[in-house]
């Protein structure tokens, strides 16, 4: 009899230290951001979709002043190959497209998260 015991009891505590275990785990993934916050370079701010929306614009002129600068250079080092700087050309435009969907994501997230207005 007392080993039957023994077995409940541990029983018993097992399922009560998974319990707790589950607890903590929910508290603590609760507190977490979602991916996509910092997929976009932009951390998820407390501040409000307005504070959001500046964030999102400053990484995206700065992504864009980036990109305009990568462009400038590789098209100096196409020289005067036309093939090179059509590409070059296509690969700028494609880029500046994405930056321009990030861009418009990033502001669409604010939005969601703070509750606030469009742009």
């Amino acid at each position: 009899m007392h080993h039957a015991e023994s077995r409940g009891l541990r029983r018993a505590a097992v399922y009560a230290a998974l319990l707790t275990a589950l607890g903590i785990a929910t508290l603590a993934l609760s507190q977490c951001t979602r991916v996509s916050d910092r997929l976009t370079g932009v951390a998820l701010n407390h501040g409000g979709p307005d504070h959001c929306k500046r964030d999102c614009n400053q990484f995206s002129a700065r992504q864009a002043q980036q990109e305009r600068k990568l462009h400038r250079e590789n098209a100096r080092a196409c020289e005067s190959d036309p093939a090179c700087v059509a590409a070059e050309n296509a690969r700028h435009e494609a880029e500046e497209d994405r930056l321009e969907q990030a861009s418009n994501a990033c502001r669409a997230d604010c939005h969601r998260q703070g509750g606030g207005h469009d742009d």
